[in-house]
This record gives structure tokens, sequence and C-alpha cells, in this order.
């Protein structure tokens, strides 16, 4: 499967826009299902999240763990921001929030599915 990140602000700002977006355990999550597309996502860690090694380190955690998810599939843009200081997020904390959130997408998903089949059968 391919996984592309977001890059522009039109790309960050396009998902953003969206109305689906949820938090949890301080790690925001901004969804924005786009069809067929490619699975696309963004990471946003902001200055007060920690100095450069931690942001990093962050990142590159939850990048692991969207590689390792089952759940990520075609049609869904997501942007991930962290609201909590780093030393307040263990990372089985991020993992166990990551993998929620995904399961939540994917339910999303099925029902905006389901409602697109039921809506075209006569």
């Amino acid at each position: 499967m391919v996984r592309s990140t977001l890059r522009t602000k039109a790309d960050f700002d396009r998902v953003f826009a969206r109305n689906e977006r949820f938090f949890r355990d301080g790690v925001g999550f901004y969804v924005h299902f786009t069809g067929s597309l490619p699975f696309r996502y963004g990471l946003v860690t902001p200055k007060r999240f920690g100095n450069a090694v931690e942001r990093n380190r962050f990142r590159r955690r939850v990048r692991e763990l969207i590689r390792s998810a089952i759940s990520a599939c075609r049609g869904i843009e997501v942007v991930i921001s962290a609201y909590k200081p780093y030393e307040e997020l263990p990372f089985e904390l991020v993992k166990c929030t990551v993998e929620w959130a995904f399961g939540r997408i994917g339910k999303m998903l099925r029902q905006r599915n389901a409602r697109a089949v039921s809506s075209c059968q006569p």
C-alpha cells in the first residue's frame, strides 16, 4: 500500500477544514475522506510539545505505528496532532491512542460506504 505524507499548507488546510475530528489522551486526529485516492497522513508537533529531539522521536514513533496499522486504507487523509507535552505522552499511551483512532476511522469509513451503497439502490 502506498503511504505518502501531506506536505503543503493547502494539504493540511483541506484536512483541517472538515468537521471530522476527534481527540483522545492529548492527541488530536483530523480526518478527510477522499474517495479512492491513496492514504496520506501528516504529523503536527508544536514547539510547546518539547525540544526538537522529543518532537522528532514522537514523529518517528507515530510513523512506525502508521506503517504497522493494518486498517490504513485508501480514501483517507489524516492529520495527527500532539497537544500534551512529551513527558505526559508515554509511548504505550500513544500506541493505544493511535490504534483506537484507526479503529474509529475504519468504522467511520465503513459507515460512509454503507450510506453510499444504500443511497444508490432503488
